[in-house]
């Protein structure tokens, strides 16, 4: 009887292993920065690249409160409240959708993401999947199209025409992710540099 115990719990040890073996395979090389928090919010589990969109290495946030390492002060007691009244009443805002918010990298600067956090229930026992992807680049571009955008509605509202016919001033202010060429943004009358 002592040996089909002892093979019991060697046989569980194994399957524990290779079932965590199988979660860092589909965490670590994820392209989203990927960590797991427990149900009072203190890391178990941080991806490679939550590595290098944070600045923080595995060792330094495992077993710390996410919002202390991720979160910008002036938000932090909102997400404290809101994991509070997760423990309560099973309700959280953010969960279980795209929220565009602020992180906080290792070196004090704040930079716009993209967070989800979805609640994971596994035997009894709560826990939090956060997947956050960084809206740096995003939020550039959209702010350079935006301002290219408005200076070309100007321009060619403004008709400030030479004697040849050409606006002057727009040069490469027509951004070719626009969908609008140079000729079409003047009204039919070619922008000059």
């Amino acid at each position: 009887m002592m040996n089909t115990e002892l093979q019991i719990r060697e046989d569980a040890l194994r399957a524990l292993r290779a079932s965590q073996g199988e979660r860092r395979m589909i965490i670590d090389p994820a392209l989203d920065a990927i960590l797991v928090m427990d149900g009072r919010g203190f890391i178990t589990e941080w991806n490679s690249q939550a590595t290098q969109l944070f600045g923080r290495s595995k060792s330094d946030v495992v077993g710390r409160c996410m919002p202390e390492i991720i979160v910008p002060p002036p938000l932090r007691e909102e997400y404290l409240r809101g994991l509070q009244r997760f423990a309560l009443d099973g309700e959280w805002a953010v969960l279980n959708r795209r929220v565009e918010t602020t992180a906080l990298h290792q070196d004090g600067h704040e930079f716009p993401v993209e967070l989800t956090i979805f609640p994971l229930l596994n035997e009894g026992v709560r826990s939090f999947s956060v997947f956050v992807r960084d809206l740096s680049k995003r939020k550039v571009a959209e702010y350079v199209l935006q301002r290219e955008t408005s200076f070309c509605r100007v321009v060619a509202t403004r008709g400030d025409r030479s004697e040849r016919g050409t606006v002057r001033g727009a040069g490469a202010a027509v951004h070719p992710g626009a969908g609008l060429s140079a000729y079409r943004v003047a009204g039919g009358t070619r922008l000059s540099s």
